[in-house]
């Protein structure tokens, strides 16, 4: 029987989802219109293909460092039969890096590797793929999944296909052709999408990005070589990670696959799919009314068309607007054009010079112990709400440039200060100087709800000097 290992990458950013997506909370975290994530219905369809006639043993999730807290709370909502590891990547350098690692973590495996960003109507047809995969696939094979491109478009890689069988053959592999190349490909048939599932051996992948990429492969291997590991996460070494080529697969082998002699072979994946790269990949997500509008959370409209509105916040009221697509977060509102399609990265590149954090967190941030708002931040003060989990607590921790004030909402909080615990209830408030040694806990079982302000000149969160923590973040200072 073949060993089998599910490899899930979600390493992404998601920057193009902006402001949905932040780098500390990527678009697979989120719920947009499900009850699970993306990052858990990848998951669950790991899951789909465990209760079929594969048995898989092992499940392999690749991340950061900054996402292993939100890995794992999701992880744990979910019932998985099936030994979890977690590669946390030292630094983003793309897909050919992330699945080197996954293949010198698995050697004699058969991998199935799946994006965890992306949308699939119907499951069954993919489960029926890694199938008919496993069962055609030679060691010396790769297997790739494609959909056929309802438009014209550069966004993704196209696969140009010989043949009529399931199973068919590819000849080339083309990554984001210019758009009069991809009208070209579209008019002469026999052309699929690439949505980013490979199925192949990992001796396979290891030859091949050692031929197509010695640098990659030289680089991730000495990483690998000298990684720690922390239960069930485990640390490739940065100094050697850093050094590789940040490279996709795509560009990195797949367009090379046919030169360098491998049999690559795609099947058909019948159903919809989107990589929810863009802010109209959403409307996927949601059931268009009449006049083709989209309309998620408290929304008024009066002669509005083919206009897409997702807010969850204020109330939002539209008049006689159309092709407009409008996103409401508390911090931030994006206003999108249709018809005028502009480069998101040029826009976030103006936004990050005048508010860098934006781009990195939402107004709500999730941590390890809980997660907290920032609801009011002037030049010199900052107020959050904080909501620390049962038993749960933040590091021992001091700051440069600031002081605290907490006042107690909810729950009791168990507080050290400069070695002393003591504990304060609900009305209850306590202040912390610039330069003490602070730790804040929630011993109760219920949670623990204050309001920290902040004065000073720096209100940052690089401004901490870890002393212990329980999350093992300690060495990130």
């Amino acid at each position: 029987m073949r060993h089998i290992t599910p490899v899930i990458l979600c390493g992404g950013a998601g920057t193009r989802l902006w402001p949905l997506s932040r780098s500390n909370y990527p678009k697979q975290f989120l719920k947009i219109n499900h009850r699970l994530t993306p990052f858990q219905q990848t998951v669950n369809r790991v899951k789909k293909i465990n209760s079929s006639d594969l048995r898989i043993n092992e499940i392999l999730i690749l991340t950061n460092e900054s996402h292993r807290f939100l890995v794992l709370e999701q992880l744990e909502a979910m019932k998985v039969d099936a030994t979890i590891k977690i590669i946390l990547e030292p630094i983003s350098r793309n897909t050919a890096p992330s699945l080197t690692l996954a293949a010198l973590a698995c050697p004699d495996s058969y991998l199935i590797v799946m994006p965890s960003d992306h949308y699939l109507k119907n499951d069954q047809p993919f489960i029926r793929n890694v199938k008919k995969s496993i069962e055609c696939i030679k060691e010396s094979s790769i297997f790739t999944f494609g959909v056929k491109p309802n438009s014209i478009s550069s966004s993704y890689g196209h696969i140009i296909y010989k043949g009529n069988k399931d199973v068919k053959k590819i000849v080339d592999f083309i990554e984001k052709p210019k758009i009069s190349h991809a009208k070209r490909l579209c008019k002469e048939g026999k052309c699929f999408w690439n949505v980013g599932v490979f199925i192949l051996n990992s001796k396979t992948w290891i030859d091949a990005i050692r031929e197509t990429n010695k640098s990659i492969y030289n680089n991730t291997y000495r990483s690998w070589q000298n990684k720690t590991i922390d239960n069930i996460f485990i640390r490739p070494r940065k100094l050697d990670y850093k050094k590789s080529i940040s490279r996709s697969i795509d560009y990195a082998v797949m367009e090379n696959a046919v030169s360098i002699g491998l049999d690559i072979r795609v099947i058909e994946l019948k159903t919809q799919w989107s990589d929810i790269g863009q802010h109209v990949a959403l409307e996927c997500l949601f059931k268009a009314n009449k006049r083709r509008n989209i309309l998620s959370g408290n929304i008024v409209e009066h002669n509005t068309k083919n206009t897409t509105v997702l807010a969850k916040n204020r109330n939002i009221s539209l008049l006689g607007v159309e092709d407009l697509i409008i996103i409401d977060t508390k911090d931030a509102l994006l206003v999108i054009n249709k018809n005028k399609p502009s480069s998101m990265k040029e826009l976030l590149d103006k936004v990050n010079k005048t508010d860098k954090n934006i781009l990195v967190e939402h107004s709500t941030v999730h941590r390890p112990w809980g997660v907290y708002e920032v609801m009011s931040h002037e030049k010199n003060s900052k107020i959050k709400r904080i909501i620390v989990k049962p038993h749960a607590e933040l590091s021992y921790q001091s700051h440069k440039h600031r002081n605290e004030h907490w006042i107690v909402v909810e729950g009791t909080a168990t507080i050290k200060k400069n070695e002393k615990e003591f504990s304060i209830s609900k009305n209850e408030s306590t202040y912390i100087k610039s330069g003490d040694k602070h730790k804040l806990m929630n011993k109760g079982k219920n949670d623990l709800v204050i309001i920290e302000v902040q004065t000073g000149k720096k209100l940052t969160e690089e401004d901490i000097i870890r002393y212990d923590d329980i999350y093992g973040r300690v060495s990130d200072k």
